[in-house]
């Protein structure tokens, strides 16, 4: 492989999936952590109000004061698997985090959680609209067939919004890399005609 077609593709891979991905899941700043081991039925907002879950338990709801100034909020989780012997494929821990305000839910998401240790997961980035107090809420969906000991919350602000044309030209110097090295491929294993 020649320096120039490597250069395109390492330059590629840097500024296609390489940025996309460190934009989309690791900018910005954590601004709140939090611990979560708390769980109940039912639970008592911070103005009063009672919830009542149906479907299963949730752990305590978290007062997150948020604004549009520091758009672009992810949640990232940590939840700490309790060991097992065998964990047999296809069993997960459903979850859904949802962002409250009043009544009013501004994001609500599912995920699945599988394995021993400490599982991460983090949500997609989402934008709120007024400044104030929201609460987070993270529940159960049925009953987990694994066990949790607990969950670490990090709330994380000014999360960048990737530059889609970048990565795009990041793509292009890829695939022109890959492109020049079959090329040059092709005239290696291509017989001379008489």
């Amino acid at each position: 492989m020649k320096g120039p077609a490597l250069l395109l593709i390492v330059v590629g891979l840097m500024l296609g999936p390489g940025y996309y991905y460190f934009i989309e899941f690791a900018s910005g700043e954590a601004v709140e952590t939090h611990q979560l081991t708390e769980r109940n039925a039912r639970w008592v907002l911070p103005d009063g109000a009672i919830l009542r879950l149906k479907s299963g338990l949730a752990y305590k709801p978290v007062a997150l004061d948020m604004g549009p100034e520091s758009n672009r909020y992810r949640l990232r989780f940590t939840f700490d698997m309790m060991p097992r012997d065998a964990i047999p494929s296809g069993v997960h821990n459903t979850y859904q985090v949802s962002v409250l305000q009043g009544d009013l839910a501004i994001f609500e998401r599912n995920f699945e959680v599988a394995g021993s240790g400490a599982e991460k997961v983090a949500t997609q980035p989402f934008d709120v609209v007024y400044p104030g107090s929201y609460i987070l809420l993270i529940e159960e969906v049925g009953t987990p067939p694994l066990g949790v000991s607990g969950v670490k919350l990090e709330v994380i602000a000014k999360a960048e919004k990737p530059r889609m044309w970048l990565a795009f030209c990041g793509l292009v110097l890829m695939g022109a890399g890959i492109l020049v090295v079959l090329r040059d491929m092709i005239r290696k294993t291509a017989r001379p005609r008489f």
